[in-house]
């Protein structure tokens, strides 16, 4: 039997990893098995997950590493924003979360997110 806070947990956040993934890759068929995949990993380390400060953002860790893996996306390099960044930009533009929201899913302080906006809204003014 599955924890009831892991259970709860995905229902919180599995439509909107969803979402995200559907953005960010070419089927929804590798979207669902990158959602899928990134919870099955974290139910086997649910208890470090849950213990951990900030549960929301050790999922967003995983999921992103999932996508990351199955779209060819790279880690921070010669790109003019972070992935953070463009992960904010997309789920406030695309997905048209609130900031609040975008702080839940991503597992980040509402001023971290306010922050990655304005640097990913100032550097797409000046692309």
């Amino acid at each position: 039997m599955l924890p009831v806070e892991y259970t709860a947990f995905c229902l919180q956040y599995q439509g909107a990893y969803l979402r995200y993934a559907l953005l960010r890759l070419p089927s929804r068929e590798t979207a669902r098995v990158c959602v899928a995949g990134a919870l099955g990993e974290l139910v086997t380390m649910w208890p470090a997950v849950i213990g951990s400060g900030r549960p929301s953002a050790v999922a967003w860790g995983v999921l992103r590493a999932w996508v990351s893996a199955a779209s060819g996306l790279t880690p921070e390099g010669a790109q003019p924003l972070t992935l953070a960044q463009d992960d904010a930009l997309l789920l406030r533009q695309e997905l048209q979360l609130s900031d609040t929201a975008i702080a839940s899913v991503m597992g980040l302080d509402k001023g971290t997110v306010t922050s990655h906006l304005r640097h990913a809204e100032r550097t797409r003014r000046t692309d």
